[in-house]
């Protein structure tokens, strides 16, 4: 299944090539590529990395086992958990889902340390407020009510 939704993905990124062929923008006389440039060299890389994938994927279909029900209950909690994420971001913020939800993501791992897993959840969800709320202003959920208030304290 993997093969297919890689492949999938692959034909996708050709498409997103081909109709970046077709950007055309201000010539600058300094810029050499164009404003297509970026986006295709985004492109070829994920093309690369995507043949890669496949690649390693055809090898290891052959030492493929299939998985217990330990690691099914992990991944069935993580959708789960994942669910709940996206139902409850825009309501509650991008603060106070996100925290939850690492935090509970990496305890479902097995990971025991409660003390640990709060700071590293603290630590990456403050990383993501500074570089994309702040550094780059991409407009993070804030939430409704006293969750939106609350938010202003942070980005």
């Amino acid at each position: 299944m993997e093969l297919v939704g890689i492949s999938l993905i692959g034909v996708g990124l050709l498409f997103l090539f081909i109709q970046s062929m077709g950007l055309k923008g201000i010539t600058v006389s300094k810029d050499q590529i164009g404003p297509a440039g970026f986006p295709q060299l985004v492109i070829i890389l994920s093309l690369l990395l995507i043949i890669y994938i496949l690649f390693t994927l055809m090898k290891a279909k052959k030492k493929e086992k299939s998985l217990d029900w330990r690691k099914r209950k992990v991944l069935i909690v993580h959708v789960f958990l994942f669910f709940l994420y996206l139902l409850f971001l825009d309501s509650i913020g991008f603060i106070f889902s996100t925290l939850p939800y690492s935090y509970l993501g990496i305890r479902n791992l097995g990971y025991s340390d409660k003390k640990k897993t709060f700071l590293f959840s603290l630590t990456m969800t403050a990383s993501i407020i500074l570089l994309f709320g702040r550094l780059f202003l991409v407009s993070l959920p804030r939430g409704i009510g006293v969750f939106r208030e609350l938010s202003y304290f942070f980005y």
